[in-house]
């Protein structure tokens, strides 16, 4: 049995759900104290005294003359449901590690995932998610790279929810990323030292991630070269998960592109891919190209061992996110928490090492790597 609530703390309940289901804004007016007395059926002290608490929340104000107003908008009350829904643009090859984390550190809890269907457009309309979330009444979401107008439903709509690993510029929900900056940064300086020329592997697409990307970047070429003789980095397209027209961008890029030649790319897929082109077309890796890719599936570096890896902090990412989930269900507002997790340098695993896997898994008990030249 539960804390037993007493009737304001009841009506205050109800009024915080008011103004989120009948859409209030900030600055609209409630109802009198009489008539939200009237209509939950208690006395005038008790409606004074659950309104006076709201006010103390930042959530109403009184004001001589205008009345009760609404001057922040509440966060929803969370359920017991002790599940949280993880909501992924592609299938993500780390879910298994992330559900190890979430039982470590949220004992009784599971982790569900679903897949948007990005070929499917009707997917990402307003209509589709009021239904899915009908459907799907978590207590707490988690997004994971999804597309940025699913972002801005959860926003708009104020449900629970956070972002892991993706930043994008102007959506105001909790967010934890690895340090974009540094990582391009570092994987540029290493290439700069070997190839005279790079490239971007991309989306088309501009986040405050890829703009982080690119800052590293061009900071990294620029380093010691005050004259500006270092050009821009080159761009290759990532046409979204569409293998067909990603490999046809670099294929082109490879039959134009001027070696030897380092390439960055944010997407592990997408540098698989580029490898797999590249080793087609007899161009000597890494003599002529160099690839370093970033993202999750650090276990390709036992099958495309030519290809230098950077690799997020997974442990500190999910752990970062399970404490911002915690806050959440406790009722804190963490809606302006955007958390950086720093690059560690040791993460940047080079072609030529093996990772030694314990118990299945690419990370021993501490969480970081251990690894063998």
């Amino acid at each position: 049995m539960g804390p037993v609530k007493y009737a304001h703390q009841i009506v205050k309940e109800q009024l915080r759900d008011k103004i989120l289901d009948e859409n209030y804004e900030i600055g609209d007016k409630l109802p009198t104290i009489s008539l939200i007395a009237d209509a939950f059926n208690v006395s005038v002290v008790t409606a004074v005294k659950s309104v006076k608490e709201l006010v103390e929340d930042g959530i109403l104000e009184t004001r001589r003359g205008v009345g009760i107003t609404v001057k922040r908008l509440p966060k929803r009350r969370v359920s017991e449901k002790k599940s949280i829904l993880s909501i992924n643009q592609s299938v993500s090859t780390w879910q298994p590690e992330m559900r190890k984390i979430f039982e470590t550190a949220m004992p009784g809890w599971q982790i569900l995932e679903t897949h948007v269907d990005e070929a499917n457009p009707n997917k990402y309309s307003e209509a589709f998610l009021d239904d899915f979330i009908k459907d799907h009444p978590f207590p707490v979401y988690v997004l994971t790279n999804a597309p940025r107008r699913f972002q801005e439903y959860f926003q708009n709509k104020r449900l629970p929810c956070v972002v892991l690993g993706s930043l994008e510029a102007g959506i105001d929900l909790p967010n934890v990323v690895p340090d974009a900056y540094e990582r391009f940064y570092q994987a540029a300086r290493s290439l700069r030292q070997k190839y005279p020329r790079i490239a971007f592997l991309q989306h088309k697409y501009t986040s405050q991630v890829e703009q982080d990307r690119y800052t590293g970047v061009m900071e990294a070429l620029n380093e010691g070269h005050v004259s500006g003789a270092l050009k821009e980095p080159q761009g290759i397209e990532l046409v979204g998960y569409d293998e067909e027209k990603s490999k046809a961008g670099m294929v082109d890029f490879l039959r134009n592109a001027e070696f030897p030649i380092g390439v960055l790319c944010c997407n592990d897929i997408g540098a698989y891919w580029l490898l797999q082109e590249a080793i087609k077309m007899g161009v000597p890796i890494p003599g002529q190209l160099g690839i370093i890719a970033e993202g999750s599936l650090a276990g390709l570096l036992h099958t495309i061992p030519d290809m230098t890896y950077i690799r997020y902090d997974h442990a500190k990412l999910v752990f970062t996110l399970v404490r911002m989930l915690k806050d959440i269900l406790r009722g804190y507002d963490v809606s302006t928490q955007h958390i950086k997790i720093p690059f560690d340098p040791p993460y940047i695993i080079q072609g030529d090492t093996t990772l030694i896997l314990e118990d299945g898994s690419d990370l021993d008990t501490n969480g970081v790597f251990n690894v063998s030249k």
